[in-house]
């Protein structure tokens, strides 16, 4: 994403409720080897997303904000009538905690000589969420809205200030160190979103946007074919296939990659379904590929019956040998 050219003083990263656990060390920790000078601060961001509604004390139904506005029929981007129905409830309010995401966040902002920051609180749950509401978007409570941004470029620029200040001389602006290393590098392509696919394949396969709607693409296999994978690193590598898979029978084909006289099964049948039932990305090893060459992976489709979906391939990676792939989406396998 970043690319080998880009140089940044200031680094910013959120992932308090959502990857905190799992990722987030590896990440910091790779941004401070290539960035050593630049700034990285922390966001803690709890938000109206966290809140949770129960009729009463004693009560353990719990809802989110989102299910209780429903039953409130009140129109979208109505903040001050959601406020003052907030205001006026007679329920119980609550919000999630993160013990885990705050000790991951705590430990890696003291390694990396980092910073953090989060939302301030109000003396009861009820005032902080009718103060979290003007910060965040009024429909579904999960975006920064502008006065949000503002907040957090202000605390970004004091922390920048406190940051110059602290330095045994004091600098007008951050200094823009050489650029460090990516240690040892991992390479990741991921066509499900943009539909840029970067290897060569044979003409029986079929790079599809099968979804309009969300813009979502795949290289389709139906019959035979072979995609060129080529390993760019100095030493082996093991290459990673992700493909779309589900629990619901029928819905995928299973299928076989193979290379340099190996087989590995492509198994489609335990996957989960996203939100819109159309299956989870499945990644998964397929052998060692030679460093600095181009290897031919033929891809057959196992067709045992019909099928809703052809075999669906939607990325490539080699990781550094120090971390894996998830199995089950996109994405590094951290902090094991």
């Amino acid at each position: 994403m970043i690319g080998n050219h880009a140089i940044y003083d200031l680094i910013l990263l959120e992932y308090y409720v959502n990857g905190a656990e799992n990722g987030l060390a590896d990440l910091a920790r790779r941004l401070r080897m290539r960035f050593p000078e630049a700034i990285i601060i922390v966001m803690k961001f709890y938000g109206p997303f966290d809140a949770l509604r129960a009729p009463s004390s004693d009560s353990e139904d719990w809802q989110t904000l989102v299910s209780w506005k429903q039953t409130l029929t009140l129109p979208n981007g109505q903040l001050n009538e959601l406020i003052n129905e907030i205001d006026n409830d007679t329920g119980v309010w609550r919000f999630r905690d993160h013990p885990n995401s705050d000790k991951a966040i705590n430990k890696v902002v003291r390694e990396i000589g980092g910073y953090q920051f989060h939302l301030p609180k109000a003396e009861t749950p009820t005032k902080t969420l009718v103060s979290y509401l003007r910060f965040f978007d009024p429909n579904m409570h999960a975006l920064l809205s502008e006065r949000g941004h503002e907040w957090v470029a202000d605390m970004c620029g004091q922390i920048v200030h406190r940051h110059i200040l602290s330095r045994q001389k004091p600098q007008r602006q951050v200094k823009r160190a050489a650029v460090g290393s990516w240690g040892k590098g991992d390479s990741c392509n991921i066509w499900m979103t943009t539909g840029g696919m970067p290897h060569p394949y044979s003409d029986e396969l079929v790079l599809n946007q099968y979804d309009e709607k969300r813009g979502k693409f795949a290289l389709e296999v139906s019959q035979a074919g072979w995609i060129d994978i080529e390993n760019d690193f100095h030493n082996d590598r093991v290459l990673y296939l992700s493909f779309m898979a589900s629990d619901t029978p029928g819905t995928y084909p299973n299928a076989v990659a193979s290379h340099g006289g190996q087989s590995f099964p492509l198994n489609t049948d335990a996957g989960g379904k996203d939100k819109f039932g159309a299956g989870a990305v499945h990644t998964i090893p397929v052998g060692t590929l030679a460093g600095g060459e181009t290897t031919r992976i033929n891809l057959t489709p196992q067709l045992n019956g019909p099928t809703t979906h052809p075999f669906r391939l939607v990325g490539t990676v080699f990781t550094n040998g120090e971390i894996e792939p998830l199995e089950f989406n996109f994405g590094p396998l951290f902090n094991k």
